[in-house]
């Protein structure tokens, strides 16, 4: 169980909530500016200890580009022209901007505007096969516990020139 503490800041009073993670060790989260704050975080963290989906905030710091350059080595079995065309378009569209990201930080919103600007200049399928790479990316950092969920889902993606959702 959470345990909740008060302490003084120049701004005021803030509340700490020190809890174990389920590999038990003591960690603890500070900041909150009202101790229902806390409680409301010491809640979400039993819930999901109990239901197995705990994150540490700490797994969500790698960054993208590292997250993806094991997703790559991990891609053994494709075929060379895949595999040329998946280097491709990491190397020219999606690590120059999200290569730095802490996976955590990559949200629907940063998706939305990062394919709203590749569909100026590229063609659908392009975009397209860019997205697919992020998205499976997402995926293998939600499978290796690095994020809960994945922002790539439902991004509205061109098709011939116009923009549909997926």
């Amino acid at each position: 169980m959470a345990t909740i503490e008060p302490y003084e800041t120049k701004a005021g009073r803030r509340y700490r909530v020190r809890y174990r993670t389920p590999d038990r060790r003591q960690t603890d989260k500070r900041g909150f500016k009202t101790k229902r704050d806390a409680e409301a975080f010491a809640a979400t963290v039993e819930v999901q200890k109990l239901t197995g989906s705990y994150v540490p905030p700490s797994a969500g710091r790698v960054t993208f580009g590292e997250i993806a350059e094991q997703w790559m080595a991990a891609k053994v079995n494709l075929s060379t022209s895949t595999a040329a065309r998946y280097r491709s378009a990491l190397d020219v569209h999606i690590l120059p901007t999200f290569g730095r990201v802490p996976v955590a930080r990559v949200t629907r919103k940063h998706l939305r505007e990062w394919i709203s600007t590749m569909a100026a200049t590229s063609s659908a399928a392009t975009v397209r096969k860019n997205v697919s790479v992020v998205s499976q990316i997402l995926d293998q950092a939600v499978k290796d516990s690095r994020i809960i969920t994945s922002a790539s889902g439902h991004a509205n993606l061109p098709i011939g020139g116009q923009v549909r959702p997926c």
